[in-house]
């Protein structure tokens, strides 16, 4: 699922995303900032499928980058560090790196529950993967974004707390966090 300005749909990929053995995989998209399309797309999902056994968050923003290095100076610092954000980006990268996240797992939990109950003969849970990101560990001066590494803090601690809320249900939580791969947004 992802951020999109376009209506809830959800699209089978059969030339990118063909049947596999143990399953399908339905790449779907859904703007994830407004909770009214979370809950539609969970809405077709439930009619049209009944149950998923693994739901990835793998949305992120990042805005406005800090500059490289950053000026020694105190008040120089002190002024990049305060002028190269505005409360509406913070508050965007928040919005779509963790509540969107939460409100997304949280939607999505019963029918999580329902695909327990389809593969628990095999021993299999379903789970919630939350793509966070190695920034969300990072505490030096060298991070590239205040919002973005800190935003990527709480999606890790979110994942750490939805497995206690989820673990009554057989409902896994788990954090990946990866290091900074080279899209052309980082290329220099």
């Amino acid at each position: 699922m992802y951020r999109s300005n376009a209506s809830v749909t959800a699209h089978v990929l059969p030339e990118t995303h063909p049947p596999q053995k143990h399953g399908k995989i339905f790449p779907v998209k859904c703007d994830i900032s407004d909770n009214d399309d979370i809950t539609a797309l969970v809405s077709k999902i439930e009619t049209e499928i009944g149950f998923i056994n693994i739901l990835i968050n793998n949305a992120g923003v990042i805005n406005n980058l800090l500059p490289s290095p950053l000026p020694k100076d105190l008040k120089e610092r002190q002024a990049a560090l305060w002028n190269t954000t505005s409360v509406v980006d913070f508050d965007a990268t928040f919005q779509i790196n963790v509540r969107s996240q939460y409100f997304v797992s949280v939607g999505f939990m019963h029918l999580l529950a329902a695909g327990n109950a389809k593969t628990a003969e095999r021993g299999l849970t379903s789970q919630v993967i939350t793509v966070a990101s190695i920034g969300g560990l990072r505490r030096d001066d060298e991070t590239f974004n205040i919002s973005y590494s800190t935003s990527k803090a709480a999606a890790i601690h979110l994942g750490k707390l939805l497995t206690n809320f989820f673990r009554d249900y057989q409902i896994r939580s788990n954090v990946i966090c990866p290091g900074m791969f080279p899209t052309g947004e980082f290329r220099g």
